[in-house]
Order: structure tokens, then C-alpha cells, then sequence
């Protein structure tokens, strides 16, 4: 009977319970003080959700909307890829200029070619839209409040493509794979189209839009001059015929730009540039 007692004895523990008494469940929970026209909110209440095809703008494309901070990189002082016939846009958000911002011509747009988004879905209600466009009017601050600063960068030289007379591409029929010159039949006249954009200036407006060309890969200090005209969008071209340049011997070109507010002239490829850049930017006549 002793032992059986002294097993059933309740032994206090003299330690306090610190949860003791508190509730597992958040019965009155904090309201989301959030501003609707805030980066954050506009992410989490209108650029993920109401997106139709999610796989468009997971990271596949852009505007990026996976996070406010790359919802915000690639859309405040982005350039645009895709324009109207005008080319009237230049970013996909201009802070304090909701009619230069590309974004917001998008969701209102009755272009069916441009088409207005989200794509196959619902158009936004007037308070979602008011809700982008007073973040816009506020400056477009990003994620941490933070309102950014007009970039003004030097302007950006991308790719380039060739054609002959018939608008057949050429530059794709190259001597030997990709860092070869491409192939120009003698006798043909040429088109070459060159990515040229900038943020503070219209590809149109830019200052200097040229072409040089050479047969030193190394030194273009006596190389032949062109000027680039405007052609759409961020866009510029050539045209020039293929007798303008000796036959069966390399030449080796680079384009140069110069928006309205910066010194520099941007050359590309440069000197630094790898030797396979270098030789891409290159053709032969055969």
C-alpha cells in the first residue's frame, strides 16, 4: 500500500509555465496598414493576382513580378521592348508621368494589336487603376519608400541584323559559326538594322548614331564613317551596296551613340571587347 501510494502522489512542478494562459490564435489580428497605392500592395493585390498567364511574367518575361523589387526593376526607367506604330513611349513607367508611362497605356489600351492587359482577362476596375496611377503620381517609391532618381545613363547598343534587296536575313549564313563574319554575295545591296536606345533621349533624337568600318579588328582611327538613319522604334539602319567594299577580304564594323545630356560617344564592341564580340561584328564579300 506505501509503494502504491508513493507511485500515485502528484509531485508540483516548481517551474511556471510562461505560455500559461496565452491563446494560440490570433482572435483580433492587426489590420494591414499598407497603403493600396504602395509598391508593396500593388504587387500583392494586383500584379501577381491579376496577371492571366502567370508563366509570362514568372521570370520568363518581363515586367518581372515574382517580387516587389523586381516588379519595381523592371518597370520604373525600363526601357520598352514592344511600342506603338509612334514609338510615343519609352519607359514602362515614368515617375509623376502617367501619360508617358507604358504600363498604364497597357491596361487602358483599346489596340488590339498592342493588346490591352492583363491579356484574357478582366480589364482593371477604376480602383485598381487609380491605385497604379497614384503610385505613379507619387514618384513610383519603391518597396522600402525610397523614390528613385532620374537615371540618366549612357545609351545602350544591342544587336544587329542584316538583309539583302529581297528582305531575306544574311547575317545568319556566316564563314565559320557564329564569331565569323557574315556572308554578302557580291553584286547585292544591304540593310543593316541596329538595336540603339537610350533613357533620357528618343533613339530618333540621339545625337550620334553611326557606323564604322574597318579592315584592322583592332584600330578604327582610319575607318570608313556612316551615318545611321532612324527606322522604328529603337531601331536605326544602313543601306549600302555591296561594291562599296573589296571583295573577299574581312571588315570589321563598330556602332557609336551619343544621347543629348551625356559627353560620352558609346562605342560597341570597344577595344576591350572579346575577339569573338569583335568578330561577329564583321562581313565578307564572296
Amino acid at each position: 500500500m506505501i509503494v502504491t501510494w508513493a507511485c500515485n502522489k502528484t509531485v508540483e512542478d516548481p517551474t511556471p509555465n510562461p505560455y500559461l494562459g496565452l491563446n494560440n490564435g490570433n482572435t483580433n489580428p492587426l489590420p494591414d496598414t499598407t497603403s493600396p497605392q504602395s509598391l508593396r500592395s500593388l504587387h500583392k493585390n494586383i500584379f501577381v493576382v491579376k496577371c492571366a498567364n502567370p508563366t509570362c511574367h514568372d521570370g520568363s518575361f518581363e515586367p518581372d513580378f515574382r517580387t516587389p523589387e523586381s516588379t519595381y526593376l523592371t518597370l520604373v526607367y525600363h526601357p520598352v521592348v514592344k511600342n506603338d506604330t509612334a514609338g510615343s513611349f519609352m519607359f514602362r513607367v515614368v515617375p509623376k508621368n502617367v501619360p508617358k508611362s507604358w504600363l498604364h497605356y497597357r491596361l487602358i489600351t483599346d489596340d488590339n494589336d498592342i493588346g490591352r492587359m492583363p491579356l484574357y482577362n478582366e480589364p482593371l476596375n477604376n480602383e485598381e487603376l487609380g491605385n497604379i496611377i497614384g503610385w505613379i503620381n507619387k514618384g513610383c517609391p519603391d518597396a522600402s519608400g525610397v523614390v528613385r532618381n532620374y537615371p540618366n545613363m549612357n545609351p545602350y547598343i544591342g544587336y544587329y541584323v542584316a538583309y539583302n534587296q529581297n528582305g531575306q536575313r544574311i547575317d545568319q549564313s556566316r564563314t565559320d559559326g557564329w564569331a565569323s563574319p557574315f556572308i554578302i554575295n557580291a553584286g547585292s545591296n544591304v540593310e543593316l538594322r541596329v538595336l540603339m536606345s537610350d533613357d533620357s533621349t528618343l533613339t530618333s533624337g540621339l545625337q550620334v548614331k553611326q557606323i564604322k568600318v574597318s579592315q584592322d579588328r583592332e584600330n578604327f582611327s582610319a575607318a570608313q564613317t556612316f551615318d545611321l538613319s532612324f527606322y522604328y522604334s529603337t531601331f536605326c539602319r544602313l543601306f549600302f551596296t555591296s561594291s562599296s567594299f573589296t571583295n573577299n577580304q574581312k571588315w570589321y564594323f563598330r556602332f557609336y551613340a551619343k544621347d543629348a545630356t551625356n559627353p560620352t560617344i558609346v562605342e560597341y564592341p570597344k577595344n576591350s571587347s572579346y575577339s569573338w564580340i569583335k568578330e561577329h561584328h564583321s562581313f565578307i564579300i564572296q
